[in-house]
């Protein structure tokens, strides 16, 4: 207790003296930002430094709420749970700001290859290990944002601390990878000068220490640096900008390089003075990093960094706020540090303000009777944040009979109760009615919600007029009666009535006598029309009239009645018998005669009789006749008969005379109808004309209902050549259709059949007669073929015969269909009717003009149907020669090749008149090409090359002769051998066939194994390497000799004298002159000079590659050889090598690096001798001299003044007598 009381103690005299100083500096209070993504609950962030510039937070002081007042647009705020908070001081907060790179090469696999698996990608990787970086953030204590960048810059996040939204910004469909590399797009402007993407930008908006984290693969490219619109500038990196600005926004840089491209020198300083911004630049700067695992490790130790160079962690107050749209005042009081105010202002987005969606809205009950109620369902939905739900009832109606009934839930719910984001509940909104009156009103609901927490609702009946029943009147008296209620106004607005009347059949025996209020008028709502009305009949029975009530919004009609007494009357209702037809001649019906009177009814039966123009096709049946006396308010039957003489209408009226008092002499309409049954055509005939055997005729005969009475026709005889679409029809009375025939004949000769149509009603039946010829033009022959020599006509004839047994062929003209054939006349003479059995001769003559058999036609026209076509063959006599390419070439590549086509085997082709001919030869164009090319035309199918020999002159004889020598030339193709295609031979008089035999070529193959031996050396004996071969196959003089190429380890082996170039440190050395030997034994070619050297292994692989001949080609398989080097033992018992195990000697280090002055070179000699240290440029030019002495083994330490050298990349090298070193630096000034 006593230790408490001096803390206290000390912490007064500290405040008190801190309070009294008037000219001491004074305490500050400042709040950082706002949190009002959480709404309702609002965070404020706040600093307190005392006078001495300390935070004023636990462990030396521990906030409560009373010593902050939370005052939002002049509210003081209830402080929330937990509100005031500090976080522990140890903890800090930092602004991680990922630029990575998206240009083209970021497509590639870390080792440069261009085609790497999914997920392998330099830009997949980089992805990756970002999202383990995202993984890792506090949201508590950091935030986060994504840039990615090319050539110009695409902000994928602004800062958040949400972690799954940062990773959806980082999925491939989000990222757009391509164009090259700009430094400037990720940090200052873009070529568009846009610096609003960039990541110096965002750190404006960081809350707290902003860290950049640039990762790239490659250098800077000028190209894309420059400005394009318009181009102008060198395209250099703003180095210097970048830092002071990064600076300026207290910016911390890290690097990563990423894969194994080389960084230039220039571009390597931009890295290393990124950074060098601040810190340790070997903490920021990670270089060539090429698998996953040494990215997330870099990127864990940015983490490391970041948590010790971030800004402390502030505190905070926490309080819960309500809707406001537009800017907010805070105000932050502490009444116990002297009044101290930190004011700011925040706006809450509109948003996340709740706001309730109400579903219907307004509500309308429509006619619910006040003797019950009536419920609606309301859908309620939370948008744009949770509803909160107060109570004790949940809302407040403007009118007791509306309430919230049913909360959706059983029991309800307790209140407060929460509504979900995006959730909705059913809610039962009741009406309960005390009156039919228009009622409306509002339910507003108890909640949280910023907006639309107010349900409109109204309650309204119908508008109707009611109707009036006057009741019984004595005939010739009257009776009124007044209707308080005959229409109301039971609407939200007021209406207007202009006017009031009764109208239609009794309407003169009804009169409305007063209107209150008087018309026109205007009835408000809640209010009636009250009318009294007289009703005064002049006969008696029932009457009725119409009551029509105008407004300017609409009409409305009501029903007046009443019933006159007094006087007998009489009433019917009128006779309409069903139809008659053939099956029912006759029908009966009664009709009732009513008195509707209270006295008897007395008729005149001697005078109440059927009139009219057709009285006598009624009858009145006998008994029971016509009645003499009916009692009041009875009725009586009397049974007529219709027995219609004729088809058609029939109208009569029963005529009664009688005491009626309405209608003394009444008639009751009496109507029937007979129906007629017929239909069309009538019978008939048609006649098909000419037919064609094979063809369809269609027919369509009209098929029509002339009577009045349904159908129903069937075709009950239907030929058997005859096809019909349908066999049965209903037709309604007077109505038409199609009877629809194919006529299809299946023989020649004369047609007579019927089709029968019979209705089922009374059996009538229609015959159509088909009547006409079918005709099948044929003759005896099919074909004829006619043979003669080429160039000469020969003359035939040619006999066709009339199969037909009833029908004539009837011929008018004959014609061929080529000009080799030719119609000469015709026996009779055309034209002519060829009777069944008869027969014609056709005279022809045939003159071929090639040696191709000929197929034509000899066409007879002039039947009715079809021509007859009778197939002409023309057959020639042939010359015939074989054209050929032997089958025996075979050559190496290399070898030109004289190609012999030849003619052999000939038949009358000397008789032929040939004197040149046209062929193509074809063969792989991978084997064979001619030895000038183009001098035969020749073109490319395919893999075949195909030569096209036209107007090749031969001699005019049947021997063996030479036509052609096609020169070609073996070349190295993917086959040993190819057909020689002889195709498309053919004759300048096309008259002669080819028989085309085809040659074949076969490709020589030659090979050899080529090797050399092991050797076992000591470095600078020179010694003779030798070429070994064996199994040697088809190699000769046209080879002419061997070149080949050694490859071995550039540091170990060298040729003497001989040409030879180094790559990626292996030496190529070019051996020529090497001799052909055609044997199969092992076989020593030749030897060359080679020197070893003293190098950082001890031994070499020999390799012969690329071997070849001058000429032709040989298959080479070599063997390699060894080198194994004679090497001295230093006295630790290891190998002296060009490059001894690490860490025994080397350049350690350059320091500083980058540098701008005097600097520092460490280094370690294994062994003593001279040692020569130098500077050169990346060119590999020699700038400096640093030392040349006679060194002793050991570390070591020499300086060097950098001033007046530029800036650049440069390297330090350091050679020792077996040894030599390397090691980069960069100047910057």
């Amino acid at each position: 207790m006593k230790k408490e009381f001096m803390k206290w103690l000390l912490l007064s005299i500290v405040l008190c003296a801190f309070l009294s100083d008037a000219t001491a500096a004074q305490p500050t209070a400042v709040i950082n930002y706002i949190e009002a993504g959480g709404y309702p609950n609002i965070k404020a962030y706040y600093t307190y430094e005392d006078a001495s510039g300390n935070q004023v937070r636990p462990p030396n002081y521990s906030w409560m709420p009373q010593d902050i007042i939370i005052n939002e647009n002049g509210k003081v705020r209830n402080h929330n749970p937990g509100s005031p908070f500090c976080p522990n001081p140890i903890d800090k907060t930092f602004s991680a700001i990922l630029v990575f790179d998206v240009s083209n090469t970021m497509q590639k696999g870390m080792d440069g290859s261009g085609n790497p698996p999914p997920g392998a990608a330099r830009w997949e990787l980089a992805v990756e290990a970002m999202k383990d970086f995202i993984t890792a953030l506090n949201p508590n204590l950091t935030e986060c944002a994504v840039i990615q960048f090319s050539s110009n810059a695409k902000i994928l996040h602004r800062f958040t601390n949400n972690k799954d939204s940062l990773f959806q910004s980082l999925t491939p469909g989000n990222i757009t990878l391509g164009m090259g590399t700009n430094y400037n797009a990720a940090f200052i402007i873009d070529r568009y000068r846009d610096s609003t993407s960039t990541a110096l930008y965002m750190a404006k908006s960081a809350k707290y220490k902003p860290v950049i984290i640039f990762l790239t693969d490659g250098n800077h490219e000028t190209k894309w640096g420059s400005f394009a619109n318009p181009p102008y500038g060198d395209g250099r990196f703003f180095i210097g900008d970048v830092i002071n600005l990064a600076k300026e926004r207290n910016v911390r840089v890290f690097c990563i390089k990423i894969g194994n491209d080389t960084l230039s020198g220039i571009n390597l300083s931009y890295m290393n003075g990124l950074a060098g911004i601040e810190g340790k630049s070997s903490d920021n700067l990670e270089m060539d990093v090429t698998d996953r695992d040494r990215l997330s490790g870099y990127y864990d130790k940015v983490l490391q960094i970041c948590g010790q160079v971030g800004y402390p962690a502030p505190c905070w107050v926490e309080w819960k706020s309500d809707c406001f749209s537009g800017v907010r005042d805070l105000q932050l009081n502490f009444p116990n540090h002297g009044n101290l105010t930190a004011s700011t202002t925040f706006t809450v987005p509109d948003n996340i303000q709740p706001d309730l969606e109400i579903s219907p809205n307004p509500v309308t009950f429509s006619n619910v009777d006040y003797t019950t109620y009536k419920d609606e369902q309301v859908k309620i939905t939370a948008r744009r944040n949770f509803v909160e739900i107060w109570g004790p009832a949940g809302f407040n109606s403007s009118d007791a009979r509306y309430k919230v009934q049913d909360w959706g839930t059983a029991p309800p719910p307790p209140f407060p109760y929460i509504l979900p984001k995006d959730s909705s509940r059913f809610i039962t909104v009741r009406y309960d009615p005390t009156d039919s009156s228009y009622s409306s009103a509002t339910i507003d609901l108890n909640s949280s919600a910023c907006f639309g927490d107010i349900i409109n609702l109204s309650g309204m009946m119908d508008l109707f007029c009611k109707d009036v029943n006057m009741g019984d009147c004595t005939v010739s008296d009257s009776v009124s009666a007044t209707v308080t209620q005959l229409f109301c106004n039971r609407g939200p607005t007021p209406i207007n009535i202009t006017g009031l009347d009764i109208n239609t059949r009794d309407y003169k025996m009804f009169e409305i006598v007063s209107v209150v209020p008087p018309i026109p008028c205007t009835l408000d709502t809640g209010q009636c029309l009250q009318v009294t009305f007289k009703f005064k009949p002049t006969s008696s029975g029932g009457k009725a009239a119409r009551i029509s009530l105008l407004t300017e919004s609409g009409n409305y009609t009501a029903n007046i009645i009443g019933n006159g007494i007094g006087q007998p009357g009489i009433t019917a209702n009128p006779m309409m018998f069903e139809n008659t037809d053939c099956k029912i001649p006759t029908r009966e019906d009664t009709v009732f005669l009513r008195n509707t009177g209270p006295l008897p009814l007395t008729i005149d039966v001697a005078n109440s009789i059927l009139v009219g123009k057709d009285s006598t096709e009624f009858v009145i049946i006998q008994p029971p006749g016509i009645p003499t006396i009916i009692s009041a308010s009875s009725d009586a039957p009397v049974i007529i008969r219709f027995e219609p003489k004729s088809w058609g209408a029939k109208e009569c009226s029963l005529r009664v005379i009688s005491n009626a008092g309405n209608e003394p002499t009444y008639y009751v309409r009496i109507t029937g109808f007979a129906d007629s049954v017929n239909f069309a055509p009538p019978d008939t005939t048609i006649d098909l004309g000419v037919v064609c055997l094979g063809d369809t005729v269609v027919t369509d005969i009209p098929l029509r209902n002339v009577g009045t009475k349904d159908l129903h026709i069937d075709a009950t005889t239907i030929p058997s050549s005859f096809r019909l679409q349908v066999s049965s029809w209903d037709l309604n009375g007077n109505t038409n259709t199609i009877v629809n025939t194919s006529y299809i004949p299946y023989k020649d000769g004369p047609v007579d059949t019927v089709l029968i149509l019979t209705e089922d009603l009374c059996n009538i039946q229609k015959t159509v007669r088909f009547i006409g010829t079918v005709h099948d033009p044929k003759v005896d022959i099919s074909s004829v073929t006619v043979t003669s020599n080429v160039g000469v006509a020969k003359i035939d004839t040619i006999r066709i015969t009339n199969p037909s047994t009833s029908v004539d062929l009837f011929v008018s003209s004959i014609t061929t269909s080529d000009t080799q054939f030719q119609f000469i006349k015709a026996i009779p003479s055309l034209s002519y009717p060829i009777p069944p059995g008869g027969f014609m001769d056709i005279i022809i003559s045939y003159l071929p003009d090639t040696a191709v058999v000929l197929n034509a036609e000899l066409i007879l026209k002039g039947m009715p149907c079809d021509s007859v076509v009778v197939s002409l063959v023309g057959n020639p006599s042939l010359a015939m020669v074989d054209i050929v390419i032997d089958e025996d070439y075979t050559g190496m590549v290399g070898e030109q090749k004289d190609i012999l086509v030849y003619l052999r085997n000939a038949k009358k082709f000397a008789e032929s008149g040939t004197t040149t001919i046209d062929y193509d030869v074809s063969f792989d164009s991978g084997l064979l090409q001619q030895v000038v090319p183009g001098d035969i035309p020749e073109s490319i199918i395919g893999i075949d090359r195909v030569l096209h020999l036209i107007g090749r002159p031969v001699k005019n004889h049947n021997n063996f002769q030479v036509i052609d020598t096609l020169k070609l030339l073996v070349t190295d193709g993917n086959v040993d051998s190819t057909i020689l295609n002889i195709k498309y031979a053919v004759s300048n008089k096309k008259n002669v066939v080819f028989n085309e035999d085809d040659g074949i070529f076969r490709l020589i193959g030659a090979s050899a194994k080529l090797y050399t031996k092991f050797y076992e050396k000591s470095p600078g004996e020179v010694f003779e390497l030798e070429i070994w071969q064996k199994d040697a196959k088809n190699l000769s003089p046209f080879h002419g000799s061997i070149t080949t190429e050694v490859r071995c380890n550039a540091t170990v082996l060298e040729g003497v004298g001989h040409p030879n170039v180094v790559v990626n440190d292996e030496r190529i050395v070019t051996l020529s002159g090497i001799p052909i030997i055609n044997t199969s034994r092992d076989t020593m070619l030749k030897s060359f000079s080679f020197r070893p050297m003293l190098g950082p292994v001890d031994t070499t692989y020999i390799k012969l590659e690329n071997s070849r001949s001058d000429s032709g080609k040989i298959n080479f398989e070599t063997v390699d050889g060894m080198l194994k080097l004679k090497v001295c033992i230093d006295a630790d018992g290891t190998k002296r090598l060009f490059d001894p195990t690490r860490g025994s000697a080397g350049l350690e280090a350059v320091n500083p690096n980058p540098t701008s002055g005097i600097t520092e070179i460490k280094f370690t000699l294994s062994e003593p001798g001279i040692t020569n240290i130098w500077i050169t440029n990346v060119f590999g030019d020699k700038i400096l001299n640093v030392a040349n002495d006679d060194m002793k083994p050991g570390s070591k330490t020499l300086y060097f003044d950098a001033n007046d050298l530029p800036d650049g990349v440069y390297f330090v090298m350091m050679q020792t007598p077996t040894q030599i070193f390397k090691r980069n630096f960069a100047i910057i000034k």
